[in-house]
């Protein structure tokens, strides 16, 4: 089933959160060695246009993405801890399968949302039209996948979430695209690309469909669906304005470089972001740790829990994460010319982003902190806030400095998002989850 077998969830103490790190970040690390082959196999398989236009399809469709979902893959991460915690299996079994009918649905309004964004885009002859047609079957199962994988992260079973999602995803991808490249004369484009990522992605919900279990249609939890969904969709909306505000941030400056300036230099500003995010990726597999914890703790009304959770984990994130920040900021120019020469263009920018991105690490899980704790609405009004911030940045600054403008504006724009955040945690809960904190 998609819940554990005997309605109990995992430890949330220090120890097991230190116990899981080695494996969310072995195959985080994994996963970002297989992401960034594929990525600079793309790049010079492609073209630098080609690429540009992938990169900025996939900007929008990951913003999308989110709204199909409607905030539910989020909200998971809050309620199967939640329940798991209080032996609330009604309300589990209602939870997740009213969110799968959801999330379903919500895949095949973006996926015909798609279809039309690229037709009308034809009109005009823009050069995303095609592209944008392509990904109709992205926007379809990616919101499942998405929801999928956070059931897992919420039942703490790390393997399989981080696994099926950062190595057998782009572990298929990159076997298929490698094989058309080289066994059909069509050769690559980005709809084959696109289409190549749909089936990739079916296959990490095949496995996780079958891991997690899809349960009979009629349920004890089917009168908690009905009764609780207003409360769910009252969580899971704002966390979806979150998610997308956070997308936004991160995609905002690929996209308006596409649009403004056009498809080759967004894909040589997205290979500088790609590379930066080398930097916060232990973060990721750090949250994907704590944010169980965080959950079913703060339901348990144990702050001083939390604050031990957030120390070992600053030291844990951000050491590792400032000696990958020095090694990029040596060795940039290099890491760039492996997706081809064009793209070393993109250093100055690069060392902007890996900046912005060492502040990030630095302080700590406030986002999920913020959204797991019942503050997801200042959050949102924060995150709003910032990424107005970051659009205006971008359009003051792309125009005069191009590519460096853009990571400007994105890293000042994160500077101000996590300091925003990390003062509201502290002054709701009292936990310090940055690295300036932990050394004290």
């Amino acid at each position: 089933m998609i819940f554990m077998s005997d309605g109990k969830q995992p430890g949330l103490g220090v120890r097991n959160i230190v116990s899981g790190g080695a494996i969310a970040l072995s195959v985080s690390l994994s996963g970002a060695l297989i992401g960034y082959l594929s990525q600079i196999l793309l790049a010079r398989w492609l073209g630098v246009e080609q690429y540009g236009v992938l990169a900025f399809v996939l900007a929008v469709v990951s913003v999308l993405t989110l709204l199909a979902g409607m905030g539910l893959p989020s909200a998971s991460i809050r309620f199967i801890p939640q329940y798991l915690s209080t032996d609330n299996a009604g309300c589990l079994r209602g939870f997740t399968s009213w969110s799968r009918k959801m999330v379903i649905l919500g895949g095949v309004g973006l996926g015909l949302l798609m279809l039309l964004i690229g037709w009308g885009a034809s009109f005009y002859g823009y050069a995303y039209a095609d592209a944008f047609m392509a990904a109709a079957g992205l926007g379809v199962v990616s919101p499942l996948l998405a929801l999928f994988v956070q059931w897992a992260r919420a039942e703490r079973r790390i393997l399989l979430s981080t696994g099926t999602e950062q190595l057998l995803r782009p572990g298929v991808f990159i076997v298929l695209v490698t094989s058309v490249h080289y066994l059909f004369p069509v050769g690559l484009n980005v709809p084959v690309v696109l289409f190549i990522n749909v089936m990739a992605i079916l296959a990490a919900i095949v496995l996780l469909g079958v891991r997690l279990g899809g349960g009979p249609e009629q349920h004890p939890g089917a009168a908690a669906a009905v009764q609780k969904a207003p409360e769910w969709l009252g969580v899971s909306l704002p966390l979806m304005l979150i998610s997308a505000l956070h997308l936004v941030m991160v995609n905002s400056d690929v996209i308006m470089i596409g649009l403004m300036v056009g498809a080759p230099e967004a894909g040589i500003y997205s290979a500088a972001s790609k590379l930066s995010n080398l930097v916060s990726f232990i973060l990721v597999a750090g949250n994907m740790l704590a944010a169980p914890a965080y959950a079913g703790l703060y339901a348990r009304d144990k702050p001083e829990e939390m604050q031990k959770i957030a120390r070992v984990l600053a030291h844990l994130m951000f050491w590792p994460s400032l000696i990958i920040c020095i090694t990029l900021l040596v060795s940039g120019r290099w890491f760039l010319s492996l997706f081809g020469m064009e793209f070393e263009e993109a250093r100055g920018a690069l060392y902007i982003l890996i900046t912005g991105q060492l502040f990030n690490v630095g302080f700590g899980s406030v986002g999920y902190l913020t959204d797991l704790t019942g503050d997801h609405h200042g959050g949102l009004f924060v995150r709003a806030c910032t990424v107005v911030l970051n659009l205006l940045l971008n359009a003051l600054l792309i125009p005069v400095y191009g590519i460096p403008g853009a990571a400007v504006a994105t890293a000042v724009s994160m500077i101000a998002w996590n300091a925003w955040l990390y003062m509201r945690v502290v002054k709701r809960t009292g936990v310090h989850a940055s690295i300036l904190f932990a050394i004290r």
